[in-house]
This record gives C-alpha cells, sequence and structure tokens, in this order.
C-alpha cells in the first residue's frame, strides 16, 4: 500500500493525534471525527487544536449525528472508532448502516465497559492480553492490531547529542496504576552509586526526544504486555531499549539481544552492568533497534489494518443485527452510562434519567430500580477520590436522595448484596458513621461467600471509584476482573478486594466514633485482605493509631517494617513520615531514607551539567508528602467533630 493509496473510503475517529494516522491523514479515502475543536494538555500547559473533517458534541450527539455530517457523495466502507476504552461513545453506534471496527487499547480503567460494548460493533481489534480476555468469553469476532506507531516526525535521532545519561526511565510515575513498574524504578534508583540514572515524569515534546537521545539505555516495562508508545519513541532516538521478557508484542517488532534487550527479575541489574561495560556491542543493537523500528510506521500498522477490513465486512454481511442491537433498552442504558461515566458523567446520567422514562410499566420496576442505582453509583463516581474518607462535608439533599435509591435497591433487586455495598460507602461517606458501620459488620458474611458473576459486572457500577485522584480500586478491580476472567485468579479475587475495601471503611468509622483499638483491629483485618504489599489509606492512620494508644514498640515495629516494605519509594508514604517515626531508631527507617535521597537524586538527574534539562521531580515528590500529611492530619481521624457528634 502507497502511502496515500488507501483501498477502502475509512471513516476514523476520535482522531486525537494525527500521529497515529502519519501522512494517511491527508487522504481523500479517509473523514476523521473529533468530539472537540481543541484539547488542552495539562504535562505543557497549552491547547493543542485538533483537526479533523467532522466535530461532535459527546454532552448531547447521538453516532447518527455523526454520520449526518458526511458529505452526500462520500459513504464509508468501514467506520472505525480508534479508542473504546478512553473515548466517549455517543449512542446508536450499533445501528451504524455500515460495517464498524472498534479499537480497544488502554483498557485496564475501563474493562466491563469494553467487555459489554464489544457486541455493538461488527469486529473489534486490540493488544494481545485484550484478546485472551475476548476469547475466553467465547468472542470470535476479533484480531490482534498494534495499536501503536514509529512516529518519525516527532522521535528520531539528534546528531551532536551526548548520551550522558547511563539508564533512564521517562514516563508516568502515577503510584495506583503503575505500582508494580514502580518497584522496578526503586531497583533503577538503587544503581545511582554507579551510574547516571534519570527517572523522569517531567518531558514532553521536544524535550522528551532530546532526553532519548541522551540516554544509553532506556528501561521499559508495559502494562499490559502491549509494544507500548516507549518502545517505539527510545528505539527510534538511538537508545538501547530493556523491555521484559514476558511481554506478549515484542517480538512482532524487535529481537532480544539483536534490535534490544529482554530482562526479567533476575537479571535486570546484570544486563545493565553488561551492556554499559560493552559500548560497542550496546550501541550495535540500539542501532539496529533505529533500523527495526523505522519499518512500522503509521503506514505500515495501517496496512495490517486493511488486511482485517475483508473479515469485518463478512461479518457486517452476514448477520441482520448486531447483538447489542437486540439487547434491552435497560441493558443498553447501563452499558452506555457505564462507558461515559469517566469521560461524560453528565450524559451518562442523561442516558440513565432517560431510560427510566421509558420503563414505566408496573412490570419495569425492577429495571427502573436498576437505572436509578446506577445513576445514583455514576453521580459518586464524579466527586469521589482517594482521600475521600478524610476528607467529609454535610451530607447534601441529593445525597440524602440518593441514599434512598441504593436502600431500595439493596432491599429489592437479586443483586441487592452489591448495592448494599454501595450503600455502606454512601453512609461512610455522608458522615453517618454508625449505621455504616452496623451495615459493613452485616455484609461481611455475604462478602466472604457470595460469588460476583458476569451479569452482575454490568449491572452494578461498584464504589469507592475517583475521578479527581485515581483510587487503587479502579485499576485493581479491573485488573482482577481480566485475571479472573481468563482463570489466571479464582472469583473469590474479586471479593477480597471488597473485603478489603470494607474492613478499611469500617477502622475509619471506628476512629470517628472515637474508638481507636476497633480502628486499628480493623484495619489490621483489612491489611489481610489486601491484594498488595501496601497501601498509603491503611497503614498511615493505622500507625497513628497505635502510637496513641502506646502499642508496644515491637508491635508498632512489625507494622511499620510491613509499611516501609510494602508501600513504595514513588508511593505517597514519604519522607515525612518516615522522619516523624525516627524516634523508633530503627535501622529500616535509616535505610529508608538513605534509599529515598538516591531516588531524588536519580529523578533530579545527579551530576549532570546544568544544560542538560532537569525535571520537576523533587518539587512534585516533596509536594505529595506536604499533601498527605495535610489530608491525613491526625485531627481529622482522632474523632468526630461535633457536627458529626450532632448527626
Amino acid at each position: 500500500m502507497q502511502s496515500l493509496d488507501l483501498p477502502y473510503r475509512i471513516l476514523y475517529g476520535p482522531c486525537y493525534s494525527g500521529s497515529l494516522l502519519g501522512r494517511l491523514q491527508a487522504s481523500p479515502q479517509i473523514k476523521t471525527f473529533n468530539s472537540q475543536r481543541h484539547i488542552w494538555v495539562t504535562q505543557i500547559h497549552q491547547t493543542v487544536p485538533l483537526e479533523a473533517d467532522i466535530y461532535y458534541d459527546p454532552r448531547e450527539a447521538c453516532f447518527a449525528d455523526i454520520l449526518k455530517q458526511l458529505p452526500p457523495d462520500w459513504a464509508p466502507d468501514i467506520v472505525i472508532w480508534s479508542c473504546l476504552a478512553g473515548t466517549p461513545l455517543p449512542p446508536g453506534i450499533e445501528e451504524s448502516p455500515f460495517p464498524t471496527l472498534g479499537v480497544i487499547h488502554d483498557w485496564p480503567l475501563n474493562l466491563q465497559a469494553c467487555l459489554d460494548y464489544v457486541e455493538a460493533f461488527d469486529f473489534v481489534v486490540g493488544d494481545r492480553a485484550f484478546l485472551q480476555i475476548l476469547q475466553q468469553q467465547g468472542f470470535e469476532n476479533c484480531a490482534w492490531w498494534p495499536c501503536y506507531a514509529h512516529d518519525p516526525l516527532n522521535h528520531y535521532l539528534m546528531p551532536g547529542l551526548a548520551r550522558v545519561y547511563d539508564i533512564t526511565f521517562a514516563g508516568k510515575i502515577c503510584y495506583h496504576y503503575h505500582r508494580e513498574r514502580n518497584t522496578w524504578l526503586e531497583r533503577l534508583s538503587a544503581l545511582s552509586d554507579r551510574y547516571r540514572v534519570m527517572i523522569s515524569d517531567q518531558h514532553y515534546d521536544q524535550d522528551y526526544t532530546r532526553l532519548l537521545n541522551q540516554s544509553k539505555i532506556v528501561f521499559n516495562r508495559s502494562i499490559r504486555g502491549e509494544m507500548n508508545m516507549r518502545t517505539y519513541e527510545a528505539a527510534a532516538c538511538g537508545a538501547l531499549v530493556f523491555i521484559e521478557e514476558d511481554n506478549l508484542e515484542i517480538g512482532d517488532f524487535l529481537e532480544d539481544g539483536v534490535s534490544c534487550v529482554l530482562y526479567n527479575s533476575d537479571n535486570l541489574e546484570h544486563k545493565l552492568a553488561h551492556y554499559l561495560e560493552n559500548p560497542e556491542l550496546r550501541q550495535q543493537v540500539a542501532a539496529a533497534g533505529v533500523q527495526a523500528i523505522a519499518r512500522h510506521t503509521p503506514e505500515r500498522q495501517f496496512a495490517r489494518l486493511m488486511d482485517i477490513i475483508p473479515r469485518v465486512q463478512a461479518v457486517f454481511a452476514a448477520r441482520r443485527q448486531r447483538p447489542f442491537q437486540q439487547a434491552p433498552p435497560d441493558h443498553k442504558a447501563l452499558v452506555q452510562a457505564r462507558q461515559l461515566s469517566r469521560m461524560e458523567p453528565g450524559r451518562a446520567v442523561q442516558i440513565l434519567q432517560a431510560a427510566q422514562q421509558g420503563s414505566l410499566n408496573a412490570e419495569d420496576a425492577e429495571s427502573r430500580l436498576r437505572l436509578q442505582a446506577m445513576q445514583v453509583a455514576v453521580s459518586l463516581y464524579r466527586f469521589g477520590n482517594g482521600t475521600s474518607l478524610v476528607e467529609l462535608s454535610p451530607p447534601t439533599t441529593a445525597e440524602l436522595a440518593q441514599l434512598q435509591i441504593l436502600t431500595r435497591a439493596a432491599r429489592d433487586l437479586p443483586e441487592g448484596i452489591w448495592h448494599c455495598y454501595n450503600l455502606a460507602c454512601l453512609q461512610t461517606r455522608m458522615q453517618q458513621f454508625a449505621p455504616a458501620l452496623e451495615l459493613w459488620q452485616a455484609l461481611l458474611p455475604a462478602l466472604q461467600q457470595q460469588p460476583i458473576t458476569r451479569e452482575q459486572l454490568s449491572q452494578v457500577l461498584f464504589l469507592p471509584r475517583g475521578k479527581e485522584a485515581l483510587h487503587e480500586m479502579i485499576y485493581l478491580w479491573d485488573s482482577t476482573c481480566a485475571q479472573v476472567l481468563t482463570g489466571k485468579a479464582e472469583p473469590q479475587a474479586l471479593n477480597r478486594l471488597l473485603l478489603w475495601q470494607a474492613w478499611e471503611h469500617m477502622g475509619y468509622c471506628y476512629a470517628y466514633l472515637n474508638a481507636p483499638e476497633q480502628a486499628v483491629q480493623a484495619l489490621l483485618k483489612a491489611e489481610s485482605y489486601m491484594p498488595f504489599p501496601g497501601s498509603r489509606f491503611i497503614y498511615i492512620p493505622l500507625i497513628r493509631l497505635m502510637q496513641q494508644l502506646k502499642y508496644p514498640l515491637q508491635d508498632l515495629a512489625a507494622v511499620l517494617q510491613r509499611a516501609v516494605a510494602g508501600l513504595g519509594l514513588l508511593e505517597e508514604f514519604r519522607r515525612d513520615e518516615i522522619l516523624a517515626l525516627q524516634q523508633l531508631q530503627l535501622p529500616e527507617l535509616e535505610e529508608r531514607l538513605r534509599a529515598y535521597t538516591r531516588l531524588i537524586s536519580s529523578c533530579e538527574g545527579a551530576a549532570i551539567p546544568k544544560s542538560v534539562p532537569q525535571t520537576g521531580m523533587k518539587s512534585v515528590m516533596l509536594w505529595f508528602a506536604l499533601s498527605l500529611q495535610r489530608h491525613l492530619s491526625w485531627q481529622a481521624l482522632s474523632g468526630p467533630s461535633e457536627s458529626a457528634s450532632a448527626r
């Protein structure tokens, strides 16, 4: 396929990045659409224009409104929705008169919506990890497609730049989403006494390209076992790419020891030393990476997609309706609202309200109540965040109405136990600590024994989930669902997540009710259900409660040792907490402070000339520490306030 020669007319969008299409965006065979004309890019503090042929308003448009804007003499052979997991999908794509192809990537934060929505499309493509989930669920109309490509206009060799960094990681360091990867970054920071290590989440655009050109080795670790953008970018800039050996896709692009290096937990440091101590070998492998990755341009990736389109058209021609077209209206509304809840919660609420108007018959009472319960969850989902349990405000009139809806849903719906869970979350948030505690205690047996079915996962949006600050539960819930659906984890893993949250909520309730000993025991129980070694929402209040109660030093030290072992240095349990506990004179704390100093130095690019761009990581990390100290001040947990006591 030539650069602008496409065999099909394609309606493609949302098109938030021209690099995904490359020169193909200029082809008369492609029409693009977007939900906005400009996008604010927080990292660079700029508004960037988004070019497209068609624009739609996700707050009110239906999919038919996009089709109406097409030229009268131009009809697509196929419609490609470019990112089901991360862009708001207007209702109605299942009614498209043209074949539809959904592209699914970045799914771990919106898994359930993706799984429920695939049957609205004729065909879907995605990474290999997602295909494993789909195939396990019996969905056949799917194929692997690399969702990213090498962008030669933005990532390329810059002649004349010295490679001053030995080891670099440049990317997001969000604790909730990248907990596993952050433990690897700590291992890199421990090497900073021997090598120049740079860990950065503050380089963008040309600064980012320059940083990659100044790096000998770029460390990479994917989220889903996918061929992620960092691999394309680093290889194109001449850095030697290190990527995990169990990556599901790297072998289709680069070869271990020839054009990249694969590592595991046992050999990372050894391989880093080997390639840093053998510069000719390192440069040879890196140069091969430049050559290999140059072949995988957007045009090349689109050529792969063109090979799939005949399969999409065959599915479209073989059936009269897509399965989602035949779904009951209330199910459609639940699926659409869930998909929109993260990006356009207001539109999600509108869809649920409209569906309730269509369920006016007495026999539809159950469906209407289920829609109302989802509406409550979506509304709360907008405002919940990771520190909501210590930033409580008096209940509003709207919350009181929501409380009544969840009470009825918990009582009257077959899946009422899960609405009861949401009800307990809401009561805690509304400072109704005594009834919330009673409800949590009543819920415990069911949370331990009652399995969560695939159908119930479609009907309930579990709280707490947050948008303002990403809560641990969002990613952990969806990633655990993926493991359960592929048979890599038992269904009880989901119950354990809910039990962890239940005991954590109970700990906060006890603390606000001035029952610190019960709060300690509840938080220790929550710790036993955690699916990972650490959580600041448990350890920080737990340690402070134990200090208040004058627990024996050995008990406090045991909890503290688990905390500093489990909570990564890149977590928000940081230096302020460790310094405050130095009075315990634990050797582990002294080593933790030294490790923290090493990490700060790595993030700042220690011993690097001033001419090299520096990051804002140090100030960001220290701000996190001060912010956490403010949010979790002991006064907030020392007992109920006057207003809370009055209620």
